[in-house]
């Protein structure tokens, strides 16, 4: 299955999409045309929430469709190794897995605060 959202956008912007699933692709008139399937066993509604510097977004445990196929949190075996992200299943290298969102830091900021001065 090829995973898509299908809702409403503007200005290229996801305002709200829900979970569908690629039904087939075509090219017309050098367009690719794409038709979708919602997937009704999907309740999750999705958004544009892109993080900031004290939020990761309004839903951070809302799991991505595409990262789902791919990969799974779990502990790591290696003695002191925390959680971490691992491939539920073989694949080609250069596959894109999942996408980093974290709380946005400002560089300089972060270095100046914990920057040793002289006087200390």
């Amino acid at each position: 299955m090829m995973t898509a959202l299908t809702g409403r956008f503007d200005n290229c912007m996801m305002q709200q999409a829900r979970l569908a699933k690629v039904s087939s692709l075509s090219f017309i008139s050098g367009r690719i045309e794409v038709k979708v399937e919602l997937v009704e066993e999907s309740s999750a509604v999705f958004s544009y929430n892109p993080s900031n510097y004290t939020s990761i977004g309004a839903d951070p445990h809302l799991r991505d469709p595409y990262e789902e196929t791919l990969v799974e949190v779990r502990e790591s075996e290696m003695e002191g190794g925390g959680e971490g992200i691992f491939a539920t299943k073989d694949v080609e290298e250069g596959t894109v897995m999942c996408m980093f969102n974290g709380i946005k830091v400002d560089i300089i900021s972060n270095i100046a605060r914990n920057c040793v001065t002289e006087e200390e």
